[in-house]
Parts: structure tokens; C-alpha cells; sequence
């Protein structure tokens, strides 16, 4: 069992909250680790069993570092085989053994429960306001990506159904979509705020800033790259907004079209049809050229053609 779906089952277990809270960067304090034939092997520290009563309790990871095996003294572990302190064991081991898969699965974790809390939120909304609510799965949201020196971006967002308004303040937002609350950009767009008002790519783009915001996050969020390759995943299909350096207003708008272009592949270089110097955005399917004026997608899977975004 993978770390992010044992933290799932106790999410709403105070004990399971509360160590998390408390052992951030803290983790060899309460349980320690050694390496196996078979993989790992997580035991606790004398301060991990005070803190949560546990008795008899370790976790075995194989080389994947997946849990396969476990035992616990506690009585859920007796009636269910599964309990909070195994949950927190393997936890506090895992961010010892591999720090960036411990990420990825927390990470993880918290993208199901998101998920679950704007399902339960869903559900519980009485049939009045569901009625009342005209834009259920209509809302789009348009991400503006804009340059900056540093060689990082600044990613801003639009929001519309007919007409296209900015969101002045992405916490806000985030706030207003979690709890619900009624908010006018003005005359064209007002509505009670839900995930369930955000059409499809919208929804995997809310998912994607809740996790790479800050606190402070207000009209624009700074990303990397790696998270402009993100956001031209998710949209390739959609509209984007693209700001160059010292510009006013974007410029490029990225919608796809069916046009095809011929690129040449020399020993590990690509050359697209344009000379002028161009941004590479590269990624596991796609590369993507961004120079003054279109926008080039590269498919790794067909080495001689691509398709072509156009302003």
C-alpha cells in the first residue's frame, strides 16, 4: 500500500492530524529505519510510542518502498489490520528513506482529499441553490503566464462564462470556492462559488495552484518551468494567455489549430521554421516553442511534425 492512500483513510482521525502537525522536520524524533533484503523496515523511537500509546508496531516497505507488511498491539489494528499508528509510522519513515517520493505521495494525499471535501460540499448543497446556480461545470478559468527577468513567470488568472473578468486576488478565490461564498465580478458573472462551477480543465488548474500557492498569493503566483509545462499540458487544448517581457497586455493567446509544420531533428537539436530565438518548454509527451508571435507544439511521439498554435 503507497503511503498517500493510508493518509487518506485516517484524514479525518485527530491523532493522525496532530502527529503530522507536530512532526514536521522532526522526523528521525519519532521512529528510525534500516535497510533489508526485502526492503525497508520502519521502527519507532521511544518518544513516537508516549506520544501515541502504540505498542509492538513496524511497517515493511519493499524496494519500492510501497508498505507490505505491518503489525500493531492496538485493538483497531487487531479488528481492521490497519490503524493511526501504522499510518504515522510509515509517515515519519518514508520522509527519512526518500524525501522526494515522501513529497510526491503527501502531495497526494492531499489532492484526494481536496477532492473529497468539494464532492461532500457538492452533495450537501441544498436543490434550491443548485437550481439557482446556473453555471454548474460552466465557469472557465484563463490562465495569463507572463515572463519575468529572473527567468521564472508569473502566473495571474481570468475568470468567465460569457465575458472574461480578472481575479484580482487567487487566495480569495481559493477561499471563496472552498466555503461557498456568492461573489460579483460584475454584471455578467455572479454566482455562489463551488468546484463544481469550473468546467473540466478548470478544475485540474484549481487543483494545480492550491498546491503551488502561498498564503500571500494575491494577484499573481511565481512558477517555474516546470509549472508552465503544467498549465500548457493541462490547456493544450484550450486558450492561455502569454505575456512577454515588457509588454503591457498579452500578446499570444494559445488556442489550438490543425495546421501542421515540418521540423528538422539534427543530433539532439530541433529547428522550427521561425529565426527568431525562441523559449523550449519541455516535457515527458510535448516540447513547446514560444517565440514573438505563435507558439509550436512538438509531439515526442511523431518526430517530424507538430501542431500549431496561432495568435
Amino acid at each position: 500500500m503507497k503511503l498517500s492512500s493510508l493518509l487518506f483513510k485516517f484524514a479525518n482521525n485527530p491523532n493522525m492530524t496532530l502527529f503530522i502537525n507536530n512532526v514536521t522536520n522532526n522526523f528521525n524524533a519519532y521512529s528510525g529505519y534500516e535497510k533489508i533484503n526485502t526492503g525497508y523496515i520502519i521502527k519507532p523511537t521511544d518518544l513516537f510510542n508516549n506520544v501515541l500509546h502504540a505498542t509492538k508496531t513496524f511497517v515493511e516497505l519493499n524496494e519500492d518502498k510501497e508498505m507490505t507488511n505491518c503489525d500493531c498491539g492496538c485493538i483497531n489494528f487487531y479488528k481492521t489490520k490497519e490503524c493511526v499508528h501504522i499510518a504515522s509510522l510509515y509517515y515519519s519513515g518514508l520522509a527519512q528513506i526518500d524525501r522526494k517520493l515522501f513529497d510526491k505521495e503527501y502531495n497526494s494525499y492531499l489532492n484526494k482529499q481536496n477532492k473529497f471535501i468539494h464532492k461532500t460540499v457538492l452533495n450537501n448543497l441544498k436543490n434550491d441553490i443548485k437550481v439557482t446556480n446556473p453555471y454548474f461545470g460552466l465557469i472557465h478559468l484563463i490562465p495569463v503566464i507572463e515572463e519575468n527577468n529572473d527567468k521564472t513567470y508569473s502566473l495571474s488568472l481570468k475568470i468567465g462564462y460569457d465575458k472574461d473578468y480578472v481575479i484580482k486576488n487567487i487566495s480569495e478565490f481559493i477561499y471563496m470556492i472552498e466555503n461557498n461564498i456568492f461573489y460579483s465580478y460584475g454584471q455578467k458573472l455572479e454566482f455562489i462559488h463551488s468546484y463544481e462551477c469550473l468546467d473540466s480543465a478548470s478544475k485540474v488548474l484549481y487543483d494545480f495552484i492550491s498546491n503551488i500557492r502561498s498564503i500571500d498569493s494575491e494577484k499573481s503566483i511565481t512558477i517555474r518551468k516546470s509549472h508552465l509545462l503544467g498549465i500548457l499540458e493541462i490547456y493544450k487544448d484550450n486558450s492561455v494567455l502569454y505575456k512577454r517581457i515588457n509588454e503591457d497586455k498579452p500578446s499570444l493567446r494559445l488556442i489550438q489549430e490543425k495546421n501542421d509544420f515540418n521540423v528538422c531533428l539534427d543530433s539532439n537539436y530541433l529547428y522550427i521554421k521561425s529565426d527568431d530565438s525562441c523559449l523550449l518548454v519541455s516535457g515527458i509527451k510535448y516540447s513547446y516553442f514560444i517565440n514573438d508571435n505563435m507558439i509550436y507544439e512538438y509531439p515526442y511521439k511523431s518526430r517530424n511534425e507538430g501542431k500549431l498554435f496561432i495568435y
